[in-house]
């Protein structure tokens, strides 16, 4: 199944000529041809204009992103109430887009076409607006509703679909449940910094990827121009200039 390409002024068409002995559909024939063309083919020139920080910026992202991943595993699990972080969920989908544009940017400097690299451009600027979002929420979140987490513990309240009510309750049970309380005051009085540590942790590596994420897709924009203006014959070839000879009489 061929693939022929046509330029103009201002516009290219591609052909594609089906094959009709082929037993595939016509769908999976265009994406074979596309993927068999030039364009998804791995490039020498373009592998060695993608060498040098791809690798160290795509490990970079994809320890943001696992650590992304397991710290916000520990914040979600504080969080009690409604709110921002556990509505969305942004510690995790903002961790899976670090380590996806991570991979990506491995493969576009191991595999490198244009496709894939045009490809992972895509995605790191998704990646970078993802992440814009995530520091937007992280900074716009109240944080965990520790204000009630003792209040099952408090040995003259109970709540009832959260709505508090006194009780009496007799002095042995009395006892341990003011024991638990204060033990339970206590480490909240204590969690409360280190959730705000996570959160600011959190912001921090989201804006870490980030400034990869631009980094990589400028990087990979800047190897796709001069791996074309080195294929264009126009710039390959040097300016010729036309001798009119004057005829001998």
């Amino acid at each position: 199944m061929p693939l022929s390409m046509t330029k103009g002024d201002g516009f290219t068409v591609y052909t594609v000529t089906s094959d009709p002995g082929s037993k595939l559909p016509l769908l999976c024939q265009v994406f074979t041809s596309l993927c068999c063309s030039p364009v998804c083919m791995v490039s020498g020139r373009l592998r060695k204009l993608m060498a040098g920080p791809q690798s160290a910026l795509a490990t970079v992202q994809i320890m943001a992103g696992l650590l992304t991943l397991g710290l916000g595993a520990v914040l979600m699990s504080v969080y009690s109430g409604p709110s921002v972080t556990t509505g969305v969920y942004q510690t995790y989908w903002s961790g899976g887009i670090f380590i996806v544009s991570g991979i990506f940017c491995l493969f576009a400097e191991r595999f490198s076409s244009p496709c894939l690299v045009c490809t992972t451009v895509a995605v790191n600027l998704v990646s970078a607006v993802l992440t814009v979002a995530a520091i937007v929420l992280y900074s716009v979140d109240e944080g965990p509703r520790l204000a009630n987490e003792c209040l099952t513990f408090d040995p003259t309240v109970r709540s009832h679909y959260d709505r508090p009510y006194a009780v009496t309750v007799s002095p042995e049970q009395r006892n341990v449940s003011e024991s638990n309380f204060r033990l339970c005051q206590m480490y909240r009085d204590a969690t409360l910094p280190a959730v705000v540590g996570l959160k600011v942790l959190l912001g921090a590596f989201a804006a870490l990827q980030f400034c990869i994420n631009i980094s990589v897709a400028v990087l990979a924009i800047k190897a796709l121009k001069k791996n074309k203006r080195e294929q264009d014959p126009d710039v390959q070839q040097p300016l010729m200039e036309e001798v009119t000879a004057n005829p001998v009489a």
